[in-house]
């Protein structure tokens, strides 16, 4: 990796690290690596919980492992077990409120008109137009007519050719890439039990 884009993401993560509400980079780190540990094990053990319980007989043998409960605690269990679609849309709720105080909403705005590679491709076709003898501005109107964009778009392009922007994926294409590379999108995983 270059030196640039390595500093890029060094400082997308400080960044990143500090909206979420840490002091420093370390700071963060060390939170987010103790709540992945807990979640992990969190959602290990409700998968393995939920697997064992796939069916009545399943439940049965899950609920016949367990140690002797005393009355208080069967009690307990008993009214956690009547409350739960409550007790989990309270619980979602809260994370949910929280999250939307703490993360900052995804950044709006409309969608550009062509991606980073498009725009090369664009301005690669107007010079290569006006190398044959076509004229500046015509080479520009052909070339919004071929890209689907408006002809201020490629002249605004043109005007600062300097200076083109990198791609970056969408929210979608990043999900979509980490789906392909633990190969989800065929299905769910399998967790061992």
């Amino acid at each position: 990796m270059d030196e640039e884009m390595r500093e890029k993401m060094i400082s997308a993560f400080e960044d990143a690290v500090r909206v979420a509400g840490a002091k420093d980079y370390e700071t963060g780190m060390m939170q987010a690596r103790n709540l992945i540990v807990f979640v992990s094990g969190l959602v290990e053990f409700v998968t393995r919980s939920i697997c064992a319980m796939g069916t009545i007989e399943g439940l049965r043998k899950m609920l016949d492992s367990m140690e002797e409960m005393s009355e208080e605690e069967a009690a307990l269990l008993m009214l956690v077990l009547n409350q739960l679609p409550q007790l989990l849309r309270f619980g979602l709720m809260t994370v949910g409120k929280t999250a939307a105080s703490t993360i900052p909403p995804p950044s709006g705005g409309r969608k550009p008109a062509l991606t980073a590679r498009q725009i090369k491709e664009a301005l690669d076709y107007v010079s290569q137009l006006n190398r044959k003898g076509v004229s500046m501005p015509v080479a520009k109107a052909r070339a919004s007519q071929k890209f689907g964009c408006g002809l201020r778009t490629i002249e605004r392009l043109w005007t600062n050719r300097e200076s083109l922007p990198e791609d970056e994926p969408t929210m979608g294409e990043l999900v979509s890439r980490v789906l392909k590379e633990v190969n989800l999108s065929a299905g769910w995983p399998v967790i061992p039990g």
